[in-house]
């Protein structure tokens, strides 16, 4: 639960925007065969994008493709309790 706070309070897309509807898109909601959702949570500054993708089933998902466009995007991970945490930032955010 600490790092699960600590990614919510170091990530301003993730509470920045809550109760705003410009602060949430769907990206993928209708992968049904494979049990995949994907959002974005959005800050106030357009780079600060979260990108989430729930996996609804135990198997994994190697190459799973997710599209999104955005110039300049950059990539970084961090992995706590078997979760890992994706952060993106690109300049126009995910459109």
């Amino acid at each position: 639960m600490k790092d699960l706070n600590h990614l919510y309070t170091g990530q301003p897309a993730l509470y920045e925007k809550q109760f705003d509807v410009t602060g949430f898109e769907w990206i993928s909601v209708n992968d049904r065969d494979n049990s995949v959702l994907v959002y974005a949570r959005k800050g106030e500054d357009e780079k600060d994008v979260i990108l989430v993708v729930l996996n609804m089933t135990p198997v994994a998902r190697e190459d799973y493709a997710i599209g999104v466009s955005a110039a300049g995007l950059e990539r970084s991970a961090e992995q706590r309790c078997g979760t890992v945490f994706w952060q993106w930032r690109g300049e126009h955010g995910v459109n």
